[in-house]
């Protein structure tokens, strides 16, 4: 539980793979899962305000069931982060606003020219499968 709601560091938890952290990454899914649940509650057992930035719907009701319902950690305490237009988000965003937790959505830009393709093509080399959601996702929006 924690001790002191008003010492706060924000900080970003997220299971997207980032370069340079090879020493410590893993390619099991299920394990980054269970890692970025373990982060969240060593985060919130220090203190912390926690950002939780998955559009993992196991992940989140993992992280609610398992860490926020049990420790009682009020809903000031952290928040969730989705992607702007990535359809899952969405979908989860709406239920946790109804069990009263903050929402935030991000939209990736580049601040100068072209330096928004390097991101891009990271997160397309390590899901492919983005490709096919952005266009499912293009065609749900259009069809409503």
């Amino acid at each position: 539980m924690l001790q002191d709601h008003s010492y706060r560091r924000l900080l970003n938890n997220c299971s997207a793979p980032k370069n340079g952290l090879e020493d410590i990454a893993t390619n099991s899914k299920s394990l980054a899962k269970d890692l970025l649940i373990q982060r969240v509650q060593e985060l919130f057992d220090a203190g912390a305000y926690v950002e939780i930035a998955t559009h993992d719907h196991g992940v989140i009701r993992r992280i609610i069931k398992e860490v926020i319902e049990p420790d009682e950690i009020p809903s000031d305490c952290f928040e969730f982060q989705f992607l702007t237009g990535v359809q899952e988000g969405r979908k989860a965003s709406k239920e946790l606003q109804k069990l009263g937790y903050k929402v935030r959505f991000y939209v990736p830009c580049e601040l100068a020219p072209g330096s928004g393709i390097p991101y891009l093509k990271r997160r397309l080399i390590k899901n492919p499968g983005l490709v096919w959601s952005g266009a499912k996702n293009v065609i749900q929006v259009a069809c409503k």
